[in-house]
């Protein structure tokens, strides 16, 4: 752990709390929106990176500190290293291989600023990662939905790849302000978990997570709709074996979730085989 000292005022300690909050939305950020401003050779350079390079070491400074898990250091390594074997596999270096460096050191750099804030905040640090990861997931999951019905522009596509976003009968797979509509649908049932666990009251819960929901079904995502048909169904069956409500409902609720979803499944099917 790097540590970089700071005598401990009320003016330390509001400076302490703006930098947990950069952190925390610059990541979330970098998580929803992929933006291109520019390309430096091979290498483009993104709305997020440009955030990340200037955001993470200012929140640093303002935290005080660098928490740093050899967790993730070891993560970070292991990618390294598998990248480049891959790239050597093809005894040469390709022109995105420079980029793919990047993006994982850029990654290793926003997941140990955050983790920092998460871990001088406490359960108020996760908390807020939480509301802040549910604002973006309602805000991406409406604009998913209205460019699956061809609404909304496709910001982040190229026009030349608009054609594969075409689900069918006049559909597209919404991708929010992604490039990639899986990748969004994983960042959405992230969101979900999120409304799951931290939205209390019922029906503001209710109105999240169907809002969500409807966002990884504009994405036409398989694997994103059954991760959150698996989300939906431990749900209750966690609640119930916590004692938080009856079992059987439990089990009803879920024969429910899965009948609806199956329906949903065949309708994908048959726009998006």
């Amino acid at each position: 752990r790097v540590v970089i000292k700071r005598v401990k005022t009320g003016s330390a300690t509001k400076l302490v709390d703006l930098g947990i909050w950069i952190a925390i939305v610059v990541f979330v950020v970098a998580q929803f929106v992929e933006v291109s401003l520019f390309s430096i050779g091979n290498i483009p350079i993104t709305l997020q990176k440009a955030l990340a390079a200037v955001l993470y070491p200012f929140s640093a400074i303002l935290m005080g500190r660098i928490r740093v898990s050899r967790y993730m250091v070891l993560f970070a390594l292991a990618l390294l290293v598998s990248y480049t074997i891959a790239f050597l596999a093809n005894a040469y270096l390709p022109p995105e291989a420079g980029s793919a460096f990047i993006v994982i050191l850029i990654g290793f750099a926003g997941a140990t600023v955050l983790y920092t804030a998460l871990t001088l905040n406490g359960e108020k640090g996760f908390r807020r990662l939480a509301y802040t990861w549910l604002t973006f997931s309602v805000i991406t999951a409406l604009i998913t939905v209205l460019q699956a019905v061809g609404v909304f522009p496709f910001l982040t596509v190229p026009e030349e790849h608009l054609q594969f976003r075409e689900a069918g009968v006049g559909l597209y797979r919404g991708v929010g302000l992604k490039f990639d509509p899986n990748f969004q649908a994983l960042m959405l049932v992230i969101g979900l978990a999120f409304a799951l666990s931290y939205v209390s009251t019922a029906w503001r819960r209710f109105v999240v997570v169907s809002v969500i929901l409807l966002g990884i079904i504009g994405t036409f995502s398989r694997m994103g709709l059954i991760l959150a048909v698996l989300l939906i169904i431990a749900n209750p069956v966690v609640r119930a074996l916590n004692g938080r409500r009856g079992f059987a409902r439990a089990l009803v609720n879920v024969a429910v979730l899965i009948l609806v979803v199956s329906v949903m499944g065949f309708v994908l099917h048959v726009w998006a085989p």
